[in-house]
């Protein structure tokens, strides 16, 4: 039985294990979610190729969702591309900042920008219509450019302020800009 075929069959036990493992949701548990990729004949996420494979739409979606994430924390613009082309929303607003796994408050954008990933920043904005100064829908409001500051990612910046990124926005929280930021943490 082939990879998919197996992972089709049996798509409610398997997929929520498989979603957790290739977002980081199962943090304690590495080996038995490298031993179902493994079983899917693939190493992570990104190598499972769902173009083909006989799975409902919501399934494919969220895996494309999820492969998002991961791409923009690596700064795979290969996976990037794949992962939108397969359906994924640049504006979807659930992965955590720095590590892009589900769960959080940032989109795909916040995600790139805090890694200082800059060519997927680029391909988001251009390519993916993201949008500059969009702020997570946490309890702080950060942009992707607050994101880069704290992190001190002078390149993400700097692609950020050329595309129209506002240093002077106030976010929700603390009442800080993308320049206090920095400056807090040594960076500007």
């Amino acid at each position: 039985m082939s990879s998919f075929r197996w992972l089709v069959s049996s798509l409610p036990p398997t997929l929520p294990r498989l979603m957790a493992c290739c977002s980081g949701w199962v943090s304690k548990n590495r080996t038995a979610c490298v031993k179902l990729l493994k079983s899917l004949g693939a190493k992570h996420v990104s190598e499972l190729d769902l173009s083909n494979a006989n799975i409902d739409a919501e399934t494919k979606l969220a895996i494309y969702q999820t492969l998002l994430g991961v791409a923009c924390r690596e700064g795979d613009l290969d996976k990037t591309v794949r992962a939108i082309q397969g359906g994924a929303d640049v504006h979807y607003g659930k992965y955590w900042d720095f590590d892009g796994t589900m769960g959080g408050e940032a989109t795909a954008m916040h995600v790139a920008a805090a890694n200082g990933k800059d060519k997927v920043m680029e391909y988001l904005i251009r390519e993916g219509g993201s949008k500059v100064d969009v702020p997570d829908t946490g309890e702080w409001g950060w942009t992707p450019c607050d994101w880069a500051c704290w992190q001190g990612n002078p390149n993400a910046i700097a692609i950020l302020l050329a595309l129209g990124a506002d240093v002077n926005r106030v976010d929700r929280t603390f009442g800080a800009t993308p320049c206090m930021r920095a400056a807090r943490r040594g960076r500007g």
